[in-house]
């Protein structure tokens, strides 16, 4: 008997571990902000929006052409927090 006890015990706290952690991780994730602090024609560049479809919503992106038409193409991941408007400097 005491041998189940224990073992019901064990199960739930593995069980409240694992949702705590599961609850706590999902506030670490990238909660994305519309808000555009500026664009890249503030800057005088000129630029257009991109937008890419994905299985849960749409990626935003701006295409910033080069100088030449031989300059390479770079692709700028801003990262978790802020926007891709709070990169511009």
């Amino acid at each position: 008997m005491r041998s189940w006890r224990g073992a019901i015990a064990l199960l739930a706290t593995m069980v409240w571990a694992y949702a705590s952690l599961d609850t706590w991780q999902r506030h670490l994730i990238f909660h994305s902000n519309s808000y555009m602090k500026e664009t890249p024609q503030d800057r005088s560049l000129a630029f257009s929006d991109q937008w890419i479809d994905v299985e849960n919503g749409r990626i935003h992106g701006w295409w910033i052409p080069g100088n030449s038409a031989k300059a390479p193409a770079v692709l700028f991941f801003h990262g978790n927090a802020g926007s891709i408007s709070s990169e511009i400097e």
